[in-house]
Protein backbone atom coordinates (compact mmCIF):
# COMPACT_ATOMS: atom_id res chain seq x y z
CA UNK A 1 0.00 0.00 0.00
CA UNK A 2 0.90 3.71 -0.49
CA UNK A 3 1.06 5.85 2.40
CA UNK A 4 0.16 9.37 1.04
CA UNK A 5 0.67 10.62 4.46
CA UNK A 6 -3.07 12.34 4.91
CA UNK A 7 -3.57 11.47 8.47
CA UNK A 8 -1.99 7.47 8.09
CA UNK A 9 -4.96 6.66 5.59
CA UNK A 10 -3.14 4.06 2.72
CA UNK A 11 -4.19 4.03 -0.57
CA UNK A 12 -4.10 0.32 -2.26
CA UNK A 13 -2.06 -0.16 -4.54
CA UNK A 14 -4.60 -1.55 -7.27
CA UNK A 15 -6.57 1.70 -6.93
CA UNK A 16 -3.49 3.71 -7.67
CA UNK A 17 -2.72 1.52 -10.97
CA UNK A 18 -6.47 2.04 -11.80
CA UNK A 19 -6.43 5.38 -11.89
CA UNK A 20 -5.25 6.19 -15.34
CA UNK A 21 -7.98 3.91 -16.65
CA UNK A 22 -10.22 6.11 -14.75
CA UNK A 23 -8.93 8.99 -15.74
CA UNK A 24 -8.65 7.86 -20.02
CA UNK A 25 -12.45 6.97 -19.70
CA UNK A 26 -13.41 10.15 -17.97
CA UNK A 27 -11.36 12.33 -20.42
CA UNK A 28 -13.08 10.41 -23.28
CA UNK A 29 -16.61 10.89 -21.93
CA UNK A 30 -15.73 14.81 -21.34
CA UNK A 31 -14.58 14.76 -25.14
CA UNK A 32 -18.12 13.59 -25.97
CA UNK A 33 -20.01 16.33 -23.46
CA UNK A 34 -21.48 14.27 -21.00
CA UNK A 35 -20.37 15.54 -17.49
CA UNK A 36 -21.87 13.37 -15.43
CA UNK A 37 -21.66 9.37 -14.74
CA UNK A 38 -23.39 6.86 -11.83
CA UNK A 39 -20.90 4.97 -9.95
CA UNK A 40 -22.56 1.44 -11.13
CA UNK A 41 -22.00 2.83 -14.76
CA UNK A 42 -18.49 3.58 -14.24
CA UNK A 43 -17.98 0.31 -12.59
CA UNK A 44 -19.57 -1.67 -14.87
CA UNK A 45 -17.21 0.06 -17.77
CA UNK A 46 -14.07 -0.19 -15.49
CA UNK A 47 -15.04 -3.81 -15.07
CA UNK A 48 -14.98 -2.85 -11.30
CA UNK A 49 -17.03 -3.28 -7.98
CA UNK A 50 -18.96 -0.13 -7.60
CA UNK A 51 -18.25 1.63 -4.20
Amino acid sequence: MVNLNTNDKKVPEVVIKRLPRYYRYLDELDKEGKTRISSTALSKKMGVTAS
